[in-house]
């Protein structure tokens, strides 16, 4: 961080005689917690903890060319960004449902409501196209592919104790507890794999979106495949595995542990209690308490080493698989559940000659890993979910991106939803749509124009990047497609050119000189002049009417006043 932004709010001077100060402090202790400095497209606005965090537009942002074709750059289109924490989940529908928030985290409880109010569903990850689903709909579904991230139960070898809350009753296997290493034991490794019930999980969690791991390596990387083996949910397995447990001392005694979940994880919520279901039903002297904690409670225990059962989720980084094993095998996550040494270090000595192999070696290396963690019941590995995203469909610019957790804001911006008119060759219609700076325009499709039935579809306000040559574009664009049983038409030639009518302003045109407005249409590679005859301008109606044979993205523009004195008298 900026030297003397730090020493201004309150860091280190740099000094060495106050460094001791500044060392290892606590989130509470720390003054740049709750305050940021950087060059990202937003700054910080406030932060209320627990509540709510504000961004606001950067207006100086640096980016003059875009990451990628069509992206942003320069200011971000969005003004601000509030990202509000709420617990409770009807209230989060209902702010989705009802246009007060652009996208909202949901359970599987809600997909069939929010299904039948999608406008459009994008299975494709690149959001570029969607299928129409309902003409009347508000929201936009992206359900293209698996995520990049799956969740696992992770079992604690070495429980510590001594820590504000009992999870292991009286720490020996009486009926009344558990020993701190109960799971070192992969007889009860295995018992808890095979009471565990994939089916009931991926229908309650993911709402059937979701494939069952086979291990920590996903599915589309080096060393997945599937024909791997896997635990399933079987009670007669399960005693079996809970009989040889112990030198037979589970099944004579019976056992009590305490698995917690976080307030609000309905997720976590629904592990403990398919466990503390499937087990209990297994024996009467089998006891499983579930307990809700707050997160910050929950985190603290988790990091002391007091849970004896936790969970571990993990976001792609990087498509190698060794992005897998590592985390779960020998790094952050064997270490949250303190694996043995040994255990660890026979992982290592495998993980170090994959690392270094290719192409099929490489694939057979990290399948002798995926299966020697099915062979060690290390943990239980849960699924693999599909992407499922619910956002308004006044939102623009979305896409579903692999490596980033969570949306891209400075990708997205906001207009009126879609204006959605069917059309038949036999008749004259006319779309209308309007933008939120004012500008309306009309779409006039004279009958003939086309060979069948479709639908026609304006979005209006959107962004566009890129400029035609020689010219300049405005402020206004937007997207005009058309659509055939819900599936778009990559092209559509019309066979009358029919006419667009825009009611522009000045906030719309800009800079741009009004006598010689124009309105351009992207082919694919490049801006060209829509107008296949001749425009019609009036200048003291503020109308341009422009002939059209092709639908595509749409943008005002041509040529300008560029000004390149910094001072002028008139």
């Amino acid at each position: 961080m900026d030297k003397d932004w730090v020493i201004q709010n309150g860091g280190w001077n740099g000094s060495c005689d106050t460094w001791q100060n500044y060392y290892a402090m606590t989130s509470a202790e720390d003054p740049f917690t709750a305050i940021a400095n950087g060059t990202g497209p937003f700054k910080l606005d406030y932060w209320t903890p627990n509540v709510e965090i504000s961004l606001l537009r950067n207006s100086d942002y640096w980016r003059g060319t875009p990451m990628w074709e069509g992206g942003p750059s320069g200011p971000a289109a969005l003004g601000q960004v509030l990202i509000k924490n709420i617990q409770d989940e009807p209230t989060r529908y209902a702010l989705l449902t009802n246009g007060d928030a652009d996208m909202a985290a949901l359970s599987s409880a809600y997909y069939s409501q929010l299904d039948s109010q999608v406008l459009f569903n994008y299975e494709q990850k690149d959001g570029l196209a969607g299928t129409l689903v309902h003409p009347d709909g508000t929201l936009k579904l992206y359900s293209g592919g698996l995520r990049r991230s799956a969740t696992h139960v992770l079992f604690n070898y070495d429980i510590a104790t001594g820590g504000p809350r009992n999870y292991i009753g009286s720490g020996t296997l009486d009926g009344n507890g558990i020993p701190t290493d109960f799971f070192s034991d992969i007889h009860v490794r295995k018992a808890f794999n095979y009471a565990f019930n994939w089916t009931t999980y991926i229908s309650d969690v993911f709402g059937g979106g979701a494939i069952q791991s086979r291990g920590p390596i996903i599915s589309g990387l080096l060393g997945y495949t599937d024909t791997q083996p896997t635990y399933y949910y079987d009670p007669t397995l399960a005693m079996q595995e809970f009989g040889q447990a112990w030198g037979g001392a589970v099944l004579t005694h019976g056992f009590t542990l305490t698995i917690p979940y976080n307030q609000g994880s309905t997720t976590r919520q629904a592990i403990a209690n398919i466990l503390k279901n499937n087990i209990e039903a297994l024996d009467p002297n089998f006891h499983i308490n579930v307990l809700e904690l707050p997160w910050s409670d929950y985190l603290s225990d988790q990091r002391a080493y007091y849970l004896p059962i936790m969970t571990g989720g993990w976001y792609q980084d990087i498509p190698p698989p060794h992005n897998w094993v590592q985390p779960f095998l020998v790094g952050t996550y064997a270490y949250r559940q303190r694996l043995p040494d040994a255990i660890k270090a026979a992982y290592q000595t495998k993980i170090n000659t994959c690392v270094a192999l290719t192409d099929s070696a490489a694939q057979t290396c990290y399948e002798d890993i995926q299966n020697t963690t099915y062979l060690d019941a290390i943990d239980i590995f849960l699924a693999q979910p599909y992407v499922r995203q619910y956002l308004r469909a006044e939102v623009r610019g979305h896409y579903v991106n692999d490596s980033l957790f969570g949306p891209y804001f400075y990708a997205l911006s906001k207009g009126p939803l879609p204006t959605i008119q069917t059309i038949t060759p036999s008749s004259d219609y006319t779309v209308n749509f309007s933008s939120t700076q004012g500008t309306t325009a009309a779409l006039a499709l004279p009958a003939g124009s086309v060979t069948q039935t479709l639908d026609i579809i304006v979005t209006p306000d959107t962004v566009t990047t890129g400029e035609p040559t020689g010219f300049h574009l405005g402020n206004l664009a937007f997207d005009i497609q058309a659509y055939v049983g819900g599936t778009p038409l990559a092209s559509l030639d019309f066979l009358n050119p029919v006419t667009l009518t825009l009611n522009y302003n000045s906030q719309a045109t800009g800079s741009l000189i009004e006598e010689e407005l124009r309105l351009f249409w992207w082919d694919g590679a490049a801006w060209v002049d829509a107008a296949c005859r001749p425009y019609v301008r009036d200048t003291v109606n503020n109308t341009l009417q422009v002939p059209i044979c092709h639908l595509s993205k749409f943008a005002i523009g041509g040529p300008s006043y560029d000004i390149y004195l910094p001072l002028i008298l008139r």
